[in-house]
């Protein structure tokens, strides 16, 4: 549109009249448009719907290197926590039995002495009694093995520990990446549609800046025929009647 030159007062004020009249009619389907597609604003929310899908998509890529790398890990634990026993023994106890015994035979030897002496030959007899099994206990005979105390293998228990911590966090990841992908997908979708109204956009704001201009040409003219009609008004009574 344009504003035409050298026009009246009232011409003026008429081409004024219509323009507002004509701006308000855009900015009504402008704030309807705005409305109805639930923007607020609309370059700033493409701007941000940009930047959002720009951070969620290197945070998934992020992601999908870290799950990467825990099932690479995850594939070495299980060939590892084949290969090493879950229980290891700490100790075994000795029987007992052996050294009961030759503790009884002492106590018999003292016995023993208290009613014979010790060149008699009971007390030789449990002399010799001692020193046999004095001999067998030194050798390691005449003892069966006590009973064994096994425990769980800490080789074994920080493996299988790793193990579980990094499926818990797989877990969490393989979560967060399905919050990710609904997320994009969301973005996506919004994008689409912003594209698809972008040239309606386009056309109500390049309308409403040129009724804007306009009027504001117009507003100029108008405070431009008002000075000269002062001027004139003031010429005429310097002549007066």
């Amino acid at each position: 549109t344009s504003v035409l030159q050298g026009t009246s007062r009232p011409v003026i004020d008429q081409q004024l009249k219509n323009f507002a009249g004509q701006l308000a009619d855009v900015d009504a389907q402008y704030v309807k448009f705005l409305t109805d597609n639930q923007i607020t604003d609309f370059d700033a929310e493409k701007t941000s719907l940009n930047n959002l899908q720009s951070s969620l998509t290197d945070e998934n890529y992020r992601v999908q290197a870290r799950l990467k790398e825990i099932d690479g890990r995850l594939g070495e634990i299980g060939r590892q926590i084949n290969t090493v026993s879950p229980e290891i023994r700490l100790y075994q106890d000795t029987d007992p039995a052996a050294a009961n015994k030759l503790l009884q035979l002492k106590i018999d030897r003292q016995d023993l002495l208290s009613r014979y002496t010790a060149a008699s030959q009971p007390v030789k007899d449990i002399d010799e009694k001692i020193a046999s099994l004095q001999a067998l206990m030194a050798r390691g005979a005449g003892q069966s093995p006590g009973a064994a105390r096994v425990g769980i293998n800490p080789l074994y228990q920080t493996v299988q520990t790793e193990q579980i911590q990094l499926n818990a966090e797989a877990a969490s990841l393989r979560d967060r990446q399905a919050a990710l992908s609904d997320q994009l997908a969301q973005i996506g979708a919004r994008r689409q549609k912003l594209n698809e109204i972008e040239p309606q956009y386009l056309a109500l704001t390049q309308n409403r800046a040129l009724l804007q201009d306009d009027i504001k040409g117009l507003t100029q003219k108008q405070q431009e025929a008002d000075h000269e009609a002062d001027q004139q008004e003031a010429a005429a009574d310097a002549l007066g009647p």
